[in-house]
């Protein structure tokens, strides 16, 4: 099982593999799990990709592809709560230095600005227990 318990699919999240390729036979039962299934597209209708470099302390240890959360401005002007936007997580690469090379599923309204704010280093990225609406 990918990670334990939390890294299951359960029967809600059907949209989540509906479409993915089995990387090995399965049988009626059989737990389905990130590590599991291949294939999927990488962008859903609305979705464009956005790629990041993060340094260590800006994104949680255990993230990795297929995990949800948000993309969160680190710099802010006034007092206001920082801006977050919605994100799934498409690809991680993390360096020996700890850099994470990320590659995020935005909506389209939302693509550029993420993608302003990786460009300025003023990103972190946060993940939701497996399963959650970021």
């Amino acid at each position: 099982i990918d990670g334990g318990v939390d890294r299951i699919y359960r029967a809600e999240q059907i949209d989540s593999v509906t479409g993915a390729i089995a990387v090995t036979d399965l049988s009626p039962g059989d737990l389905l799990g990130p590590s599991v299934l291949s294939g999927a597209p990488e962008t859903q209708a609305g979705e464009q990709l956005v790629g990041a470099v993060l340094r260590s302390g800006r994104y949680p240890e255990g993230i990795r592809s297929g995990d949800t959360g948000l993309a969160v401005k680190t710099s802010n002007v006034d007092d206001a709560p920082p801006a977050t936007v919605g994100v799934r997580i498409v690809a991680v690469t993390v360096s020996e230095t700890l850099e994470a090379t990320i590659t995020m599923a935005v909506s389209v309204e939302s693509a550029p600005l993420v993608g302003l704010w990786a460009a300025n280093d003023q990103l972190a990225v946060t993940i939701s227990p497996f399963g959650a609406e970021p």
